[in-house]
C-alpha cells in the first residue's frame, strides 16, 4: 500500500507541485524584472528634473551676481568719470548708471 502510495504521489502529484513552483519562481522574476524596470525609469525622470531645477537655480544665481558685477563696475566707472570732471573743475552732468 506504501508503495503504491509513493508511485502514485511520484507519478501525479509531485509533477504538479514542481510545475506550479517553476511558474511561481518565474512569476516572481518577472515582477522583479518589471519593477527594476519601472523603478529605473522613475529614477531617471526624478534625476532629470532635479537636475534640471539645480541647473535652473544655479543659472539664476550665476546670472545674479555677474549682473550684481556689472553694475558695481559701471558706477565705479562713472565715479571715475564724476571725480575727474570735479578735479578738473568741469561740471558733471552725467546721469547715474541706473538712471
Amino acid at each position: 500500500l506504501v508503495i503504491t502510495y509513493n508511485y502514485l504521489y511520484n507519478k501525479f502529484v509531485q509533477p504538479v507541485i514542481n510545475q506550479n513552483e517553476e511558474r511561481i519562481e518565474q512569476s516572481r522574476a518577472e515582477g522583479m524584472a518589471e519593477g527594476r524596470a519601472e523603478g529605473k525609469a522613475e529614477g531617471r525622470a526624478e534625476g532629470r528634473a532635479e537636475g534640471r531645477a539645480e541647473g535652473k537655480a544655479e543659472g539664476k544665481a550665476e546670472g545674479k551676481a555677474e549682473g550684481s558685477s556689472l553694475m558695481h563696475q559701471k558706477w565705479a566707472d562713472w565715479n571715475s568719470r564724476r571725480l575727474e570732471a570735479e578735479s578738473k573743475g568741469i561740471p558733471f552732468d552725467e546721469p547715474t548708471p541706473n538712471a
